[in-house]
């Protein structure tokens, strides 16, 4: 049951959070995120954003992989959680203090707001 909850989670990242400042370009997120890790505490997710395209992260004991890339002004990105495929989604990105919020299908979805650690491990 945990596995599908957590799957659940990464597929839809829902959570309530005020607006912040929209991120619309590459440079911006990365400039955010590079050399940092995302951590959603609540589900023990660990994420980091590569600057060559790649995620790296865990959650639940298992590894999150996957690709992303920036398209239109959106964070498109495939992942896997284990051997679960958590499947392609573009969302919108954007950043209120050291928080930053991810929206599904474009921003008219479900969201994850991740608290942005420097240095942090993934483990």
């Amino acid at each position: 049951m945990r596995i599908f909850y957590l799957s659940f989670l990464l597929s839809l990242m829902v959570v309530s959070a005020q607006a912040g400042e929209r991120i619309l370009d590459r440079s911006t997120l990365l400039d955010m995120v590079s050399q940092k890790v995302l951590i959603l505490r609540l589900f023990g997710i660990k994420l980091k954003i590569m600057e060559d395209g790649r995620i790296e992260g865990k959650a639940m004991g298992r590894d999150i992989v996957g690709d992303w890339e920036w398209q239109d002004g959106f964070f498109c990105r495939s992942m896997f959680w284990g051997e679960r495929d958590i499947g392609y989604n573009c969302q919108e990105v954007s950043i209120k203090n050291k928080k930053i919020k991810f929206t599904s299908d474009r921003g008219l979805g479900a969201s994850a707001q991740f608290l942005i650690k420097p240095n942090a491990d993934l483990k």
